[in-house]
């Protein structure tokens, strides 16, 4: 299975790593498996990385099938979730993905947040509460 994931307690984040072709089963397994964690999760946020992936085979319909078993962490007390995908299809793909489970189950509690560049672990969870500020003028 090209997706695995690694809960990191010291920065209370679930790090879900996906690589090579993932497709819905890949992503529903992984998810399924997450929903077995502890019912509190209290603070913990989601950091999926997309980085390694060369392609998403998912379609909307496809994430309508795994908003059920996203819908089962989110009620585990997930608080909210940071999407790295680099490349214009996985970058849609988790953008079509967050839109569904939004839709679907509702918002997280700190919402989500999608980036085109990685991260450190110790940096997701500041990252998902700074949003984009405006261009600032250099002289």
């Amino acid at each position: 299975m090209p997706v695995n994931y690694e809960l990191n307690i010291d920065h209370q984040v679930i790090e879900i790593a996906a690589w090579a072709v993932v497709t819905l089963g890949d992503l529903d397994d992984c998810q399924e498996e997450l929903a077995t964690l502890p019912a509190d999760l209290g603070k913990t946020i989601a950091y999926l990385d997309f980085g390694q992936v060369t392609d998403m085979v998912i379609c909307p319909l496809g994430a309508l099938q795994i908003a059920r078993s996203f819908e089962k962490i989110m009620d585990c007390g997930l608080r909210g979730c940071v999407v790295y995908a680099p490349n214009d299809a996985c970058h849609e793909t988790a953008r079509m993905l967050i839109s569904t489970f939004v839709s679907v189950c509702g918002d997280l509690p700190e919402g989500y947040r999608l980036t085109r560049s990685p991260l450190a672990i110790k940096d997701v969870r500041s990252f998902l509460h700074v949003r984009d500020e405006p261009a600032r003028l250099v002289a």
